[in-house]
C-alpha cells in the first residue's frame, strides 16, 4: 500500500519567509523513486488551493521544495498539499498576522528637564 507524507520546517511564518517543504513516497514500506508529486498551496479566507509545482522523488522516495510567503498574504491557517499516486497529505502552518518589517512601537521618552541657571 502506498504512503505519502508532506512536512514543513516550522509551525508558523511571517510574510516574506521561506517555507521548506519535504516529504516521502513509499509503497509497502519501500521508496518510490522518480514519481511525480504535485504540490499545492492552500490559503485561507476564502480557502483557495493553487498549484505550486510538480516535483520528482529521488531514489529514496523523498522530495523537497520551498515556497516564499507573499508580502500581501492573509494571516491565518495555511497548508501545503502533496498529491501522488491517488494519495494526498497536507502540512499546515500559521501565517502570523504581523508584518516582519513593520515599525516597532517604542515608549515615548520622558522630556529632559533642563534648568537654566
Amino acid at each position: 500500500m502506498p504512503a505519502l507524507t508532506c512536512e514543513v520546517d516550522k509551525t508558523s511564518y511571517l510574510r516574506g519567509e521561506t517555507v521548506q517543504i519535504t516529504g516521502e513516497l513509499t509503497e509497502n514500506g519501500k521508496p518510490v523513486a522518480e514519481a511525480e508529486v504535485v504540490l499545492s498551496v492552500i490559503s485561507p479566507d476564502p480557502e483557495t488551493e493553487n498549484k505550486l509545482e510538480t516535483v520528482t522523488t529521488d531514489e529514496e522516495g523523498k522530495y523537497e521544495s520551498s515556497f516564499t510567503v507573499p508580502d500581501d498574504a492573509i494571516g491565518g491557517s495555511w497548508g501545503i498539499k502533496a498529491t501522488a499516486l491517488g494519495l494526498s497529505d497536507t502540512a499546515t502552518f500559521t501565517l502570523k498576522k504581523e508584518y516582519p518589517n513593520a515599525p516597532k512601537h517604542h515608549e515615548a521618552k520622558k522630556p529632559v528637564n533642563r534648568q537654566h541657571r
